[in-house]
């Protein structure tokens, strides 16, 4: 009775190993049209013989025939192997584990590494799997072209709406920077304004210094005229005035020059006026420096002379008005 349960289990373990692999041998089992699926990508169909492979990859556009050496290593499982006819060597090609009798698992793969996700699919027709797997490729690429496309569309329009965000901070910050400059213009000119108004009631004296510069200018005006007046005696179409008619008036300019000079030494600071004196004695001896240099002979010669003297006089006394008399 116990050698007969036993027959029977060897029976059933029989039959479950030939339905798992069709009913047939690793040998013959591995024979027909393969294809090597790596994580759901195929790269690589094989047609295998009794014999020989034929190694189909989608990169090269020839096939590769080789011969092929398959070693058992358990139910299931088993090492193919390929010929190198250059080293006359066998070359490890995959170890793989027969799923069914349409799907062997790899083990693992050239160089004995294992692999993860990777398989042979038992197909009828390479040429026609091919044109799907092609399509199906394509179709996977258009689907991540497209998925790229849209991510791209998407950080597009983040980068502009970050944009935007930045570009309306910029202008808040300016809109507030300009009211705040507005607002400081503002005090200033309202600060400005009490000042002026304050030096109109504490500094009545301005008004009288003003008048005081003008009144100069008007006499040094006076004078001009009656030196262009002189020309015009001489030639009525002349528009330049030569010296010598300045020398004409040299002694009312060298009064008025004294005049602004008087009212000037009372009028400013201290150390104001004591610069300023420097400044004239300067002046003074350029000025005569220039006057010893100019011949004295013939007549008309000390007459150009007393002309340079009488013109710098003026140009001195129009200098002392517009820059130094309040």
């Amino acid at each position: 009775m116990k050698q007969r349960v036993t027959m029977i289990l060897s029976a059933i373990i029989l039959s479950v190993f030939l339905t798992a692999c069709g009913g047939v041998s690793v040998e013959s089992g591995i024979l027909g049209n393969w294809k090597i699926v790596t994580d759901g990508d195929v790269q690589t169909y094989l047609e295998i013989n009794k014999e020989r492979m034929i190694v189909r990859r989608v990169s090269e556009r020839e096939p590769m025939t080789v011969a092929y050496i398959l070693t058992k290593t358990g139910d299931r499982n088993f090492i193919m192997e390929v010929v190198n006819p250059e080293i006359n060597s066998n070359e490890f090609f995959f170890e793989g584990q027969f799923k069914n009798k349409d799907t062997i698992k790899v083990v693992q793969g050239q160089g004995g590494k294992e692999v993860d996700n990777s398989e042979l699919v038992r197909i009828d027709n390479i040429e026609e799997e091919k044109k799907k797997d092609e399509a199906e490729r394509k179709k996977k690429q258009e689907a991540e072209e497209r998925a790229q496309e849209i991510e791209a569309q998407k950080e597009e329009k983040l980068a502009r709406e970050e944009e935007e965000k930045e570009e309306k901070r910029q202008e808040a910050e300016q809109r507030a920077r300009e009211k705040e400059e507005a607002k400081q213009e503002a005090a200033e000119r309202r600060t400005q304004a009490k000042e002026a108004a304050k030096r109109k009631i504490e500094q009545p004296a301005a008004t009288e210094g003003s008048a005081l510069k003008q009144e100069y200018q008007r006499k040094a005006d006076d004078l001009e005229n009656k030196v262009r007046a002189e020309g015009k005696k001489a030639d009525p179409n002349r528009q330049d005035l030569e010296p010598r008619f300045y020398g004409y008036f040299y002694d009312e300019w060298d009064a008025l020059l004294n005049e602004v000079w008087a009212d000037l030494r009372a009028q400013m600071p201290a150390g104001e006026f004591e610069a300023l004196k420097a400044d004239q004695n300067k002046w003074i001896r350029e000025k005569e420096s220039t006057f010893e240099k100019m011949p004295k002979e013939p007549a008309s010669a000390r007459e150009a002379g007393w002309g340079y003297l009488a013109m710098e006089n003026a140009n001195r006394t129009r200098y002392l008005i517009d820059n130094y008399l309040e």
